[in-house]
């Protein structure tokens, strides 16, 4: 035998095997199919049965359960309960019971605490979930608490499988768990347990009150406020004095909630004098679900907080109040932290403030005071509202900009300045777009200024000859140099200006010419570029 026999009988070995492999999956397959037909026609056979527990009182599904028990076919019957469980939105008590009495609950709850394979246990927490028995509860919490074992897939389906279980015999197990909870498990269970709604009430007004002072007595002050309970009022205005700064916090949140008008007075004695300063910024924050001048008033003070958190929480509540609390957030715009004064430039122009301003400006009723509003709001780092006005269709709100963004040394809008600065349809304000790049020293802006030397305005020019004059060097002296014979006095006392900046000593023939210009401004800007220089002529 050859060696190119070998390779041949290994090849027909090879597609011996494929072909038999693809045989075998065309059997397993249609096996499969038969089945699934199968246990579709035994389903079938227990469709008039499910379906007549729905439509019985509970005081007559005794029978039906009985029956139900008795039936050889189990796997047929089970795969119909499934059924209905994956399709019905509701948890109807017939299929509650059905579940419970049959000990599909108990099996599945079995099979999610010993199976195996994480496939099976993630199925049997999504079933128990679908199902919404309180039985399940125990074993679904001993899932997710499981972290070193058990797989995160599986917890999170269980987590979510918990969430679902609406049947109030859960509330009792859910308080226990919350109150064994750790940190990361608390607040999971707390938004579960908001869900049960009024059933949870007095569970979480007694553990708020619980006299042992269990660390997480602080989420059922939480339930309390999702809820908007007010006959916990009492409760939570107690809860503003306990040892437990987490617990005083969220009973402050809570008291936002509820709403009740009562609670200012309680929570402005809090707001300057608690001792944690997250507490403070909570009470801030609760604070903003009330609008009287009172509140503002104590928010303003809030303002002067040594406590980021703080100030930070009072700019939010203002800004909840609405316009009356206009004024301390432009207060808040001169915070010594940027994220404060962005926050309250945030809140103003949710108010509309700019809106207003960049309107005054438009009506040509513009005042100082407007200007400064503009540099604070260029200041706090609106960039979006600043960027978006310089593409305004009034030539006084682009101007307007062109000036806030060089007052508050916005560098990074530098990019929509040089766009201006090329080409916008005003000479004017080319001409202050190039001026406001050579105040903040943007040297990017160079080629943008090498262009604008061929403007066919002289302004325009005579800014771009300064702008290469401060920001250029000496290797621009060449550029420079033509720019002494302009037609234009500005643009030649910029050349002599720019001249003198880049150190250009041996411009000689430009600096003699410009000293007798005509004009005067030409020879005092030549002197002074002559000497910056250092041109011994």
């Amino acid at each position: 035998m050859t060696f190119l026999d070998v390779i041949l009988a290994f090849a027909a070995l090879v597609v011996a095997l494929g072909c038999l492999g693809v045989v075998a999956w065309l059997f397993y397959a249609a096996w499969l199919r038969r089945v699934e037909r199968g246990l579709s026609q035994r389903k079938g056979l227990y469709r008039a049965t499910v379906a007549g527990l729905a439509q019985r009182e509970r005081i007559l599904l005794e029978p039906e359960i009985l029956q139900l028990r008795t039936l050889h076919d189990f796997e047929a019957l089970e795969a119909l309960l499934e059924e209905q469980a994956r399709n019905l939105v509701d948890r109807p008590a017939w299929l509650l019971d059905a579940y419970d009495r049959l000990g599909l609950v108990e099996k599945y709850v079995a099979r999610l605490r010993t199976a195996r394979e994480w496939r099976e246990r993630a199925f049997a927490a999504e079933l128990l979930g679908r199902v919404g028995n309180a039985k399940a509860v125990p074993a679904l919490i001993e899932t997710i608490q499981a972290t070193r074992t058990e797989d995160a897939d599986v917890r999170e389906i269980a987590l979510r499988a918990l969430a679902r279980i609406g049947d109030p015999r859960a509330v009792e197990s859910l308080v226990d768990a919350l109150k064994h909870a750790e940190s990361w498990l608390a607040p999971r269970i707390a938004d579960i347990l908001a869900r049960h709604g009024e059933a949870v009430v007095e569970p979480m007004m007694a553990f708020l009150q619980d006299g042992t002072r269990h660390p997480a007595r602080a989420w059922a002050a939480n339930v309390l406020g999702e809820l908007k309970v007010a006959r916990a009022f009492p409760a939570l205005v107690a809860a503003l004095k306990d040892s437990d700064d987490e617990v005083r916090a969220k009973s402050a949140s809570a008291l936002g909630k509820v709403g009740d008008r009562r609670a200012v007075t309680y929570l402005l004695d809090h707001l300057l004098s608690d001792p944690a300063p997250f507490v403070r910024a909570r009470i801030a924050g609760a604070l903003g679900q009330f609008g009287d001048h009172e509140v503002i008033d104590r928010l303003v003070r809030a303002l002067g907080d040594p406590a980021w958190w703080v100030r930070m929480r009072s700019v939010e509540a203002l800004e909840q109040i609405g316009p009356s609390a206009e004024a301390p957030l432009t207060v808040a715009l001169d915070d010594p932290d940027p994220e404060i004064r962005l926050r309250a430039a945030v809140g103003l122009e949710r108010l509309g403030v700019p809106t207003r301003l960049v309107a005054e400006i438009e009506r040509g009723e513009a005042t100082p005071e407007t200007e400064t509003m503009l540099t604070k709001f260029g200041l706090a780092g609106a960039r979006e509202l600043l960027a978006e006005h310089l593409l305004h269709r009034d030539l006084r709100v682009r101007r307007a900009i062109i000036t806030t963004i060089q007052r508050a040394d916005r560098k990074d809008l530098a990019p929509e300045l040089m766009e201006r600065a090329a080409h916008d349809p005003e000479a004017v304000l080319r001409a202050e777009a190039l001026a406001g790049l050579q105040a903040m020293g943007v040297r990017e802006a160079i080629p943008v200024a090498l262009e604008a030397l061929g403007d066919g305005n002289e302004r325009v020019r005579a800014a771009a000859t300064d702008l290469l004059g401060e920001l250029g060097g000496r290797e621009l002296s060449g550029v420079l140099e033509p720019r002494a014979s302009d037609g234009d006095p500005l643009v030649r006392a910029a050349a002599a200006r720019a001249l003198g900046l880049v150190g250009a000593a041996h411009a000689e023939r430009e600096f003699a010419r410009l000293l007798r210009d005509p004009e005067t401004v030409v020879r005092i800007a030549a002197a002074d570029g002559a000497a910056a220089a250092g041109w011994k002529g």
